[in-house]
């Protein structure tokens, strides 16, 4: 995770996506779930058009999970 920084509010983390990687591998490393991957696509609808196709470089919040 090269690109994964806790923002001043140590609320979310940023990360960017790396060649190949889709929003369910994301999930997994980060919540250990791929199945909770639309956390990740609501923090960033605004930047992600498709949830199928992310494109290297990309950089995506991550939000924590709901308690």
């Amino acid at each position: 995770m090269e690109e994964q920084k806790i923002k001043s509010s140590g609320i979310k983390k940023t990360y960017t996506v790396k060649e190949d990687e889709s929003l369910t591998i994301i999930a997994r490393e980060f919540y250990g779930n791929p199945s909770l991957w639309k956390h990740i696509y609501e923090a960033n609808i605004d930047k992600i058009k498709d949830p199928n196709d992310l494109q290297a470089g990309q950089k995506l919040i991550i939000p924590n999970l709901p308690k």
